[in-house]
């Protein structure tokens, strides 16, 4: 990916292009002067995103209109990121654009752009330059989409508004308008759009139905609607017509109509179509077409896929009755059934579910991957908010108990520790009803707290995270609730924070080291300091971080900084051992789980683990942009300290610049590309400093400094494997400073592959170790990566593949010179260095004798790779299940050349590089003059070549690439010239002796590329005749289209073979 250039100015960037003007679609030119003091929006077009997103067009052409219209300084530049069509075409397209564009013949600029924006291929990218010339989004298209002309400037604090707005008022800013605020009733009326509110909303958009789907759909539809309505719920439909949105007068209005009124539900006015457009573009996809978009009485938005059944009715009723059913739910209709109409308590209390209705019930689900850590720490948390809320009066709460786990045993572990009810456990109707009814919050890896309140409203449908930050502080749970509760914690948040209350107890005044030292807290007083959070929920994330903090702990205690980490561990009675005695810096006492738990829910760091900065005096430094240091520390060492904003902008190089979330995360890009890999930081964790040789020996890391490492990232003992392990010893021979690192998953696999494997590996356990080398070297997945590291730590090569498939050990060292002066030997001696070998200078003949390689100099050489004839190519991995007597009948029959079957290695690198089992029939020729390429042979059932004579002809047209006679190339039985202007003939014998371009145009050749090419050809021939270059071009076109090839040879200087001579094109073709 790209990474953002926010200085990019588009004015100096054309001026160096040295492009003067852009166009318009009239023809009009425009200097680049004027962009000057203009938004920019950079369009970049694509024939798919033309075609398949021809609404995006559409979009911008109304909004450049009217910005335009209003006077805006706002411009669009469109940059052609397709050059697979020709000028027609871009004309066709340009025509219907009123903006700017990059002339279409600068392929180079255009390029250049798409290098710098690398927009998406698969939808449109609208990168937005401001008036400065900073880049203020690379891709505003979210921005568009979401709020069409209402995003512009389309600068982040614009974005921000408008998302805000939307949460505020998610009724008025979807379903309405700035100047409408009511829908359409299927009688006609307005339905003002604040008698929504506090009620639940479908939005379904109904696709262009046909007479015959019309019925099954209204019939579907207006039963699951009875049954919403008979059950009392609040809820609204609202219909959108797809078709108002882009094609009104293609709809079948009289259709719409009738759904509409069967129905009897609300609608977006047809002629709002700014409206429609915005929410079909948002929420609706022709590929999930059925899909329910719900804005609940909460303002929460989320969409529920419908399914149907032939595109008309739909299957799942219960689901499409569950979205909707939010809102006073009966707890008897949730909770009961049919031979039950109680909940249980402990002791076999039993107590009507009809007592419960008028008061707060929270719903505890515990789905069945929910991890008994989790429900633990939920259940822990529950209890005391229960207990404290009923204490201060809130009698009229109770909790419910819902576990999905498949065995009592748990459940009966879980409710043994809970001071309410639940339902009971037997009961499976029960709990697929509730499945049924709430399929997100009963499925996953997390408790979920569903809140109704006395009257039946659902008013939060997971409060388990503001359970675990606010304590009993978030009861109710509303939005309002917690909304209040997060600004008072900001305000808290911002003011110096005493450390003795935040890391000390009434009791405790000390925290410990790993020694078992007690460290008085005032010593922390006017140091940084540094809170490292761990729970025991996931190990890694402590596992992940504890090298980089440890590197950057010792580095700063090294320069005398006054500087201090304090580990805050929650849900671990007792880490992993090793971590703690290595750990240098201090932590809170672990038998303090009070205190560590009031520093968990204060920072609020339950969910995921962070390492929190309080600067010297007292002040909570991480913000929204730096909310974990965690990524600090990994990224800048200790080169971040004193970890304030100002620091940080320093040493990312943004300093002068607003810390946006974009810039920070385009330099942190910068910093990872610069990185030298630290190899023992690579290799080792913190309970760890060795890998794994053969036979459990333990091979101290710090012994692969100063040594060339290659790392095998590998799924298989394959072909590619078994090579690395023939050469692996060759390699060691020539430099014992050479080692190979090898990283796994599976135990049972890496033992098993490991075991033939002379050299070292990372312990397959060493998830963390390998997510790691996964992130820094991101292999694809479909084949072996290869990267090498120097012995200076540096990687040489992300992926020396190429290198080593091609050349094996000769590769070694494996840097780009060695790289290269191979290429260069093979380039200059094709021959010895491809079919012969350091020992080897010839060949066998069918009869035996050995034939020297220089004897084919200055021939044309086909390399034929011989399947196994009822085997395959064998020689080179399995010559001892060869069929060799196969083989030298195929040899002695043709009485050709072969490798000699003894020189495995000469046979293993040709077929490498040069066969493919997919095209097993592909010849490869080595030209006299040095060059190679290959030429497909068809054979028929794999074996037998399907006609002699064709492929005998194949061979000897791909062999006889030297001292072909013009005459034999461009002449025909009544033709012995070639055309050039004005009727001219020029005799193909007169051209002779000169240098001769023959410039072919292949039938789908676009013409913007032969327009290219003639103009540099055209440059390139003028100049070269001109310095008396004894130089002629003949133009050979293979376009269906006369008029084509007309169009294409009146641009040029040269001569062209005729374009009805069709005997002499086919002979080229051949």
């Amino acid at each position: 990916m790209a990474h953002f250039k926010f200085d990019f100015n588009l004015k100096a960037f054309l001026i160096e292009e040295e492009l003067e003007f852009l166009v318009r679609s009239n023809g009009d030119q425009v200097s680049i002067n004027d962009l000057d003091g203009k938004i920019i929006a950079l369009y970049f077009g694509m024939r798919y995103i033309m075609t398949e997103c021809e609404w995006f067009g559409q979009e911008l052409l109304e909004m450049y209109t009217e910005l335009t219209c209003n006077g805006e300084n706002f411009e669009v530049l469109y940059i052609n990121g397709d050059h697979e069509y020709g000028d027609e075409e871009f004309n066709a397209y340009f025509s219907k654009m009123p903006w700017l564009a990059i002339p279409p013949l600068e392929l180079e600029i255009q390029d250049h752009l798409w290098k710098i924006f690398n927009p998406t291929p698969w939808h449109p990218a609208l990168p937005i330059i401001d008036e400065r010339g900073c880049v203020l989004d690379f891709g505003c298209h979210e921005a568009f989409i979401d709020y069409d002309l209402d995003a512009y400037p389309f600068t982040p604090e614009k974005h921000i508004e408008l998302k805000l707005k939307e949460d505020e008022q998610p009724l008025q800013f979807l379903l309405g308008f700035k100047t409408r605020d009511f829908l359409i009733a299927y009688d006609g009326t307005e339905v003002p759009l604040s008698e929504l509110e506090g009620k639940n909303v479908g939005v379904l958009f109904v696709p262009e139905c046909d007479e015959g789907g019309c019925e099954e759909f209204i019939q579907s539809m207006k039963t699951k609607l009875q049954k919403i309505k008979e059950a009392g719920e609040e809820f609204e439909l609202v219909i959108v017509p797809v078709e108002a949105a882009y094609n009104e007068e293609k709809m079948n209005k009289v259709n719409f109509e009738h759904v509409f009124k069967d129905l009897a539900c609300l609608s977006i006015p047809l002629g709002d179509k700014r409206c429609c457009k915005r929410l079909v573009r948002r929420f609706y996809s022709p590929l999930d077409p059925d899909n329910l978009m719900i804005i609940s009485a909460d303002r929460r938005r989320y969409t529920i896929p419908l399914t149907r059944e032939d595109n008309q009715e739909f299957a799942s009723e219960r689901l499409f009755v569950g979205c909707a059913n939010m809102k006073s739910i009966s707890l008897e209709s949730l909770l009961s059934s049919a031979d039950r109409d109680y909940v249980i308590g402990n002791g076999d209390i039993k107590v009507k579910i009809s007592d419960l209705e008028g008061r707060t019930v929270i719903l505890y689900f515990a789905p069945e991957f929910t991890e008994s850590v989790r429900c633990n720490t939920c259940t822990k948390f529950l209890v005391e908010a229960y207990h404290e809320l009923r204490s201060k009066g809130e009698v009229d709460l109770e909790v419910v108990f819902v576990s999905f786990h498949k065995d009592e045993h748990e459940f009966n572990q879980h409710f043994s520790k809970m001071p309410w009810l639940a339902l009971p456990f037997s009961d499976t109707e029960s709990h697929n009803k509730l499945r049924d009814r709430f399929p997100r919050e009963t499925f996953g890896y997390l408790p979920c707290l569903l809140v109704r309140d006395g009257s039946g409203d659902i008013i939060c449908r997971q409060a388990f995270w503001d359970l675990l930050n606010y304590g009993s502080k978030a009861y109710p749970f509303t939005n309002e609730r917690i909304d209040q509760v997060k600004k008072e914690d900001e305000i808290l948040k911002k003011k110096p924070q005493n450390l003795h209350k935040l890391l000390g107890s009434h009791t405790r005044d000390f925290l410990i080291s790993s020694s078992g030292d007690k460290v008085p807290i005032s010593e922390l007083e006017g140091k940084v300091v540094g809170l490292c959070f761990q729970n025991l929920w996931d190990p890694r994330d402590l596992l992940e971080t504890y090298q980089p903090l440890k590197d950057m702990y010792l580095r700063l205690k090294e320069r005398g900084e006054k500087f201090e980490l304090v580990s805050v561990f929650f849900d671990m009675l007792s880490p992993p051992k090793a971590f703690f005695q290595e750990m240098p810096w201090l932590a809170v006492p672990l038998n303090d789980q009070e205190t560590g738990e009031k520093l968990f829910r204060y920072f609020h760091v339950f969910d995921h683990p962070k390492l929190i900065i309080i600067d010297s005096q007292g002040m909570i430094l991480n913000n929204p942009i730096l909310l974990d240091f965690h990524n600090i520390v990994v990224n800048l060492g200790d080169e971040g300290y004193p970890f304030t904003l100002e620091k940080i902008q320093e040493v990312l190089g943004i300093e002068g610049h607003p810390l946006t979330l974009k810039n920070y995360n385009e330099a942190i890009y910068r910093i990872q590309d610069r990185r030298i890999t630290n190899l023992e930081h690579v290799f080792v964790s913190w309970q760890r400093d060795y890998l794994f040789g053969k036979n459990g020996i333990k091979f101290p890391a710090s012994k692969l400094m100063d040594k060339t490492i290659l790392l095998l990232e590998t799924y298989q003992m394959g072909e590619f494997e078994c090579k690395l392990i023939e050469i692996y010893p060759k390699i060691k021979q020539k430099d014992s400073a050479f080692e190979i690192g090898d990283h796994e998953y599976e135990d049972e696999e890496f033992n098993a592959r490991f075991s033939k494997m002379p050299w070292l590996a990372i312990p397959p356990l060493e998830l963390e170790i390998q997510d790691h080398l996964w992130d820094i070297f991101n292999p694809v997945p479909w084949g072996t990566t290869l990267p090498i590291i120097d012995e200076r730590g540096c990687v040489l090569d992300f992926c020396c593949h190429e290198a080593f498939r091609d050349y094996d050990s000769d590769a070694y060292p494996f840097t780009p010179e060695k790289h290269n002066e191979l290429k260069l030997k093979e380039d200059e001696q094709p021959l010895q260095f491809l079919l012969g070998s350091k020992t080897r200078d010839f060949l066998i003949a069918y009869n035996g004798t050995e034939v020297p390689l220089s004897e084919l100099e200055g021939k044309n050489v086909g390399v034929f790779f011989v399947p196994k004839c009822d085997e395959a190519v064998e020689a080179a991995y399995n010559e001892e299940k060869m069929n060799k007597v196969n083989f030298e009948h195929v040899f002695k029959d043709l009485a050709c050349l072969s490798i000699p079957l003894g020189d495995k290695r000469c046979c293993k690198r040709l077929v490498r590089r040069f066969y493919s089992p997919l095209y097993p029939n592909n010849l490869m020729i080595i030209g006299a003059d040095g060059r190679r390429y290959e030429v497909h042979l068809s054979c028929e059932d794999n074996r037998e070549f399907a006609s002699q004579g064709p492929f005998v002809g194949k061979m000897e047209d791909c062999a006889n690439i030297k001292s072909k006679s013009l005459e034999s190339l461009l002449s025909s039985a009544d033709r012995d010239y070639v055309i050039g202007k004005g009727d001219i003939k020029v005799k193909i014998s007169d051209l002779e002796e000169r240098t001769v371009i023959l410039y072919f145009a292949p039938e789908s050749a676009k013409s913007v590329h032969c327009n290219t090419c003639t103009k540099f050809l055209v440059e390139a021939y003028h100049e070269l005749r001109s310095k008396g270059e004894d130089l002629e071009v003949v133009f050979v076109s293979f376009h269906k289209d006369e008029n084509e090839f007309n169009q294409h040879f009146s641009k040029m200087p040269w001569l062209a073979l005729p374009f009805f001579d069709t005997e002499s094109h086919n002979k080229l073709k051949d």
